[in-house]
């Protein structure tokens, strides 16, 4: 009987934007399971994706409370799945989850737990008290976790740093990212002189302060004052329920705006044909786990501007394939914009440098081998 590997992760739109591709790579190794929440998915769309090697199973995904009954009857559901499955190998993927995965992996028989971290920001720096106790808590619990039996990925090594100083005896990996199909993201020419009457910056994210969106609309306004030869573009879902999510009034005000397009929100089996109509992806996020959609952007041969902060700047070479500007600062956002505006025939070397990045460092089958070597390693 062949291993089996699962993946629990809370979203399935983040399992099929994030995780799918390196799914189906494993399950040509593996018998993988996802668990995950399949309330709002189409039974059609589910079918296509799943095989004989690669199935799913429903859990309801946790709502944010601090019930403790819930919480409880959350972990009781991940555990009896878990156990029914008798899996081998158990991903849990998001901070929530490896939290979660830290309660329950000492009940569970299985060769090794991974503990995916996929960013620190909001908890290395908490917004509110909620959060401030909630590091308090994710710290203790991690503490338990320094045997041969766990493994910490990290997807950055300024994460992987920054954890190690809680824990400097736990069992890591840097896997940077979650690899990209190149067939489907495959690079596509641009920047030939017609286009550079038009160049259209992309910012394409939730609809989050932390994203940098304040940012990106204060230096969209600003530059089209001065350039007419760019337009600006947006494609992102609000989140009223996160707690970075931008105002319903700045909403609106955005949608109003004549000097911004936006696209609404775009769905993942969508993305590689909608980011090739785009020329520059902006995406000045305060800090990240490793940007899924800047390595897709990259793969389809788009330049990048991007925050030198972790996550991001593991995607740009300043000159070479983008720049990387401030973080908090629309002026920096502008200013960069305003570099290309005025050379855009570097754009077109830009590009391809951005392929040759993300073909070199970030394809599912790099990244596919470090998860299947890491497992027949254990």
């Amino acid at each position: 009987m062949q291993n089996k590997v699962s993946f629990v992760i809370n979203d399935y739109a983040f399992f099929r934007s994030h995780r799918l591709s390196l799914s189906r790579a494993l399950s040509k190794h593996f018998d993988v399971q996802i668990i995950t929440d399949l309330t709002k998915v189409d039974e059609e769309e589910l079918a296509k994706i799943s095989s004989n090697k690669l199935k799913f199973f429903h859990l309801t995904k946790r709502k944010k409370s601090l019930n403790p009954v819930k919480f409880l009857n959350f972990i009781f559901k991940l555990k009896s799945i878990l156990i029914n499955q008798q899996s081998n190998y158990i991903f849990f993927v998001s901070l929530e989850n490896c939290f979660i995965g830290s309660i329950i992996s000492k009940s569970i028989i299985s060769k090794n737990n991974f503990f995916l971290i996929t960013g620190l920001q909001n908890t290395l720096h908490p917004y509110s008290f909620k959060g401030f106790i909630r590091k308090k808590i994710y710290k203790a619990a991690f503490g338990t976790l320094n045997n041969e039996n766990n493994t910490f990925i990290f997807q950055n090594n300024f994460d992987q740093a920054d954890f190690l100083k809680w824990y400097s005896k736990i069992k890591h990996e840097l896997i940077e990212g979650n690899g990209v199909d190149l067939d489907k993201f495959h690079y596509v020419k641009r920047f030939e002189k017609s286009s550079y009457k038009n160049i259209k910056f992309l910012f394409a994210s939730k609809l989050l302060k932390d994203k940098g969106f304040h940012e990106f609309i204060d230096a969209s306004i600003d530059i089209k004052k001065k350039y007419s030869n760019c337009s600006f573009h947006i494609a992102g879902e609000l989140d009223l329920s996160n707690e970075q999510s931008i105002t319903k009034d700045m909403f609106e005000m955005m949608i109003k705006n004549p000097e911004i397009n936006y696209h609404g929100h775009i769905q993942h089996s969508d993305m590689n044909i909608f980011l090739k109509k785009f020329d520059v992806l902006v995406l000045p996020s305060y800090r990240e786990g490793l940007p899924s959609v800047a390595i897709e952007a990259a793969a389809t041969g788009m330049p990048l501007i991007v925050t030198d902060v972790p996550g991001c700047n593991s995607l740009v070479i300043d000159d070479k394939n983008g720049y990387l500007v401030k973080s908090h600062s629309s002026q920096s956002i502008k200013s960069a914009i305003q570099r290309i505006l005025k050379n855009p025939k570097k754009l077109k070397e830009f590009g391809k440098n951005s392929n040759l990045m993300i073909r070199t460092k970030f394809s599912i089958d790099k990244i596919s081998k470090k998860y299947i070597d890491l497992i027949n390693q254990c």
